[in-house]
């Protein structure tokens, strides 16, 4: 019914989330314990993806305040993403880090691809985060989204849903 008034308050939150964020210290946002960061599942399809999709998953795992994995599923890429993305899930798994990637065995589309990925989480995570495979996420991304829902996290009885726009 009021869409400016709308917009203006979507505006107004995202510039004190942003503030908030800005006037942390170094200090407040990593003095945390890696195991008592909010666990936070980040879900991908790809498809023909590795153009960009290395520098996207790097900025997933440079995610500061929160403990990611990263759940892709790969809908029969041709242009060598999926040998990206074992080569990806080797080298993060060494440091430690998930990154569970499935290959399809026939081509879904996107929809079906993101819902193959989430299906394949486990359910022992605080959030959960959709990204494209050409996206590049600032270090704080997930860090303010999870800030911003645990703001609602008092009303249980309505599901909170975090968007960040891109520019």
């Amino acid at each position: 019914r009021h869409p400016q008034r709308i917009t203006r308050t979507i505006k107004s939150f995202v510039s004190y989330m942003k503030a908030m964020v800005i006037e942390m210290t170094e200090k407040q946002l990593y003095t945390s314990a890696w195991d008592e960061c909010p666990r936070v599942a980040v879900v991908m399809a790809t498809y023909n993806g590795i153009k960009y999709l290395e520098e996207q998953v790097d900025s997933i795992f440079s995610q500061n305040g929160v403990n990611v994995s990263l759940y892709v599923y790969d809908d029969c890429s041709t242009d060598g993403t999926p040998t990206l993305l074992k080569k990806l899930s080797n080298e993060y798994g060494s440091k430690g880090k998930t990154l569970v990637y499935t290959k399809g065995e026939e081509n879904v589309g996107f929809p079906t691809s993101f819902f193959k990925a989430l299906a394949s989480v486990e359910n022992s995570f605080d959030f959960y985060a959709y990204s494209d495979q050409d996206d590049v996420w600032k270090e704080s991304k997930l860090y303010v989204a999870v800030k911003a829902l645990e703001l609602t996290s008092g009303n249980s009885s309505r599901p909170s849903l975090y968007f960040e726009p891109t520019t």
